[in-house]
């Protein structure tokens, strides 16, 4: 499971229990953030519940308070628009399409680059064409001038 379909899971957790009330049942130990992250997520790894928890905090989403030594969450008002946005799945989403756009700008300017290049050599060739056509006509024409 990438990143952020975990942190999208945490917060549509958290979401649907501060919908059931944080608040007026302050102790549930699914709602320990270590306990969704090994039962639902099933993320056994310190490191990676850090990372997870480290960024919803400092997304500013979550707010976390320690009940019996055990680590809670719920999700605040900000992290409630931010679902109902979309969340980190839209974000990501976001993040390809601009991704996408910008290699195949890249791939379009390369091909346009090219045909660039073409049209001033035969714009190039077609006045050295015209040139040598001329040539003697002008060389004539330049020398009845001087005369």
């Amino acid at each position: 499971m990438a990143m952020t379909q975990k942190l999208q899971t945490l917060l549509n957790v958290g979401l649907y229990h501060t919908k059931k009330g944080f608040d007026a049942y302050p102790y549930k130990e699914w709602m320990s953030f270590r306990y969704v992250c090994d039962r639902i997520l099933e993320v056994k790894e310190d490191w990676e519940v850090k990372n997870l928890l480290d960024k919803l905090t400092h997304d500013g989403y979550i707010d976390t308070k320690m009940i019996d030594e055990v680590l809670h969450y719920k999700v605040n008002q900000a992290g409630h628009d931010f679902i109902t946005k979309g969340g980190y799945n839209r974000e990501y989403q976001e993040h390809e399409i601009d991704w996408n756009i910008k290699v195949e700008t890249l791939k379009k300017f390369k091909y346009d680059k090219k045909a660039y290049i073409i049209s001033i050599l035969s714009v190039v060739i077609s006045l050295l064409t015209l040139l040598f056509s001329l040539k003697e006509p002008l060389m004539t024409t330049i020398l009845k001038l001087l005369k």
